[in-house]
């Protein structure tokens, strides 16, 4: 076979091989070619579907608001009190002897509500009785002095005697008292104060005892205080709603049990957070800042 031949025709073996390489790089240009075509098709299958406002995906809604979260007919109050709560203090220490009213017991304006010992008080009460009774017996003495002095039987240093001796007496009985009105110890109080040793601490007000802050044993003083009082007619619960609530009555489910309630006025919208705020009274005195559910519709409890 001459050369001519023999270059102008491969072997079988080079041309299989040369097929073969031909074969692979049609198979990858092609491959290419699709992947090409195929990404965005799959991109738009892997975006998110937005809504027509084009801000949040289908499928995942906002959260939700407050009686969105617990049902569209109820939601959830806070007790507000209004200034309503009084702390029934004492300005100086003593100990709990008794208590004379229970937790969620009506009271009125001055009824006791403990026996509280206190040392420096019942010292003062007494004082301020024995002094009392001191300076009247002092008082007629020196009107019987001045009395002698002017008809020469008695010398003037006698009756500036007792006159010194009067004003010292004044003066310690008026210490005496100030320090029972500091604690606002009532004159009808003082006696008992001196009989029994222990002060009665009353209602300033009429309302519900809606806190105990010490037992029969315990400390109280200007830092720690008693007992707290709320008038009835100063507790609402206020509701904070995205919609405006059903109108009518509601149902307040508190931990005392549940009661019926009406607002006391419309709605009221805030224009800076868009939310209503909405008012419902309690006839039951409850501590501020307690939680409760509120049920829109009259529905008895």
């Amino acid at each position: 076979m001459s050369a001519h031949l023999l270059f102008a025709r491969p072997p079988a073996r080079l041309r299989a091989l040369l097929l073969a390489l031909a074969l692979a790089l049609a198979a990858c240009d092609q491959g290419a070619t699709e992947a090409t075509h195929d990404t965005p098709a799959e991109s738009a299958a892997s975006a998110p579907t937005r809504s027509a406002a084009g801000t949040d995906p289908v499928g995942e809604p906002p959260p939700a608001t407050p009686e969105e979260a617990l049902g569209l007919d109820e939601t959830l109050g806070r007790v507000v009190t209004r200034g309503g709560v009084v702390e029934l203090g004492l300005a100086f220490d003593g100990r709990v002897r008794a208590l004379l009213v229970g937790v969620g017991e009506r009271v009125v304006a001055g009824q006791p509500i403990a026996e509280v010992e206190v040392p420096e008080l019942a010292v003062a009460a007494a004082e301020a009785q024995g002094l009392g009774a001191q300076r009247r017996v002092l008082e007629a003495r020196r009107a019987r002095v001045a009395t002698l002095v002017e008809e020469g039987l008695e010398p003037r240093e006698l009756l500036e005697g007792v006159e010194a001796t009067l004003a010292e007496v004044g003066t310690r009985r008026d210490v005496a008292v100030a320090m029972l009105q500091t604690a606002d110890v009532q004159p009808a109080d003082r006696a008992h104060l001196v009989r029994r040793g222990v002060l009665r601490v009353r209602a300033p007000r009429a309302g519900v005892l809606v806190e105990l802050m010490a037992a029969e044993g315990g400390v109280v003083g200007p830092t720690a205080p008693l007992a707290r009082l709320v008038g009835e007619s100063d507790a609402v619960v206020q509701i904070t709603t995205a919609r405006r609530p059903p109108p009518g009555a509601a149902t307040i489910v508190t931990s005392h049990g549940d009661v019926l309630s009406t607002p006391t006025q419309e709605p009221v919208l805030d224009p800076r957070s868009g939310l209503y705020h909405t008012f419902y009274p309690l006839e039951q005195a409850l501590p501020h800042g307690e939680r409760v559910t509120v049920r829109f519709g009259a529905r008895q409890p």
